[in-house]
């Protein structure tokens, strides 16, 4: 969602009466990462939980092929938003007495992911245990966290980088 559809959003939940608001990030900038949780606290009071559902492919690229900068980008965006954004959410959900964290990870951190995109299906697997340990470490600070790996949603992700291929139950199967 862009800045413009994203207030648009606030702008709609505000005049039905909710307290919202929108804020611009970059989760492949540390720094506008941890800004988002000190938005959200000086806009709401307290954070109550924290979606990581940034994310996304970057480009094919078989492992091969896989660069440095192929690498960072990936990574950066899919794993290490997910750790940043944590961070600056776990001292504000520890003031509030709790709250969850939900990351969401995908199916091909489970299948590998098909021919290029075996480096966004690791960083989403990198995802997916992330959760694990998150979750055992936060529990006693009454913090829930957990992962959801969708199958295929026709979204514009799936548009550009998806080809149809059957799978073993007959349904539709992408990478």
């Amino acid at each position: 969602i862009n800045g413009a559809a994203a207030e648009q959003v606030a702008d709609g939940l505000t005049q039905a009466g909710y307290i919202a608001t929108s804020v611009a990030v970059d989760v492949t900038s540390p720094d506008s990462t941890r800004a988002m949780a000190d938005a959200a606290v000086a806009a709401f009071g307290r954070l109550d939980g924290l979606i990581n559902n940034a994310g996304g492919m970057v480009r094919r690229v078989p492992y091969a092929e896989v660069s440095e900068q192929d690498y960072d980008e990936i990574m950066d965006l899919n794993a290490r938003s997910v750790i940043v954004a944590s961070q600056a959410a776990i001292a504000p959900l520890k003031s509030a007495g709790g709250g969850f964290i939900i990351n969401t990870t995908s199916i091909a951190a489970r299948n590998g992911a098909s021919g290029g995109a075996g480096m966004y299906g690791s960083s989403k697997a990198f995802v997916h245990n992330v959760t694990r340990g998150m979750a055992k470490e936060l529990i006693p600070f009454g913090i829930r966290v957990n992962a959801v790996a969708p199958g295929v949603i026709e979204t514009p992700f799936h548009e550009r980088y998806s080809t149809p291929a059957p799978t073993t139950r007959g349904a539709t199967g992408r990478a």
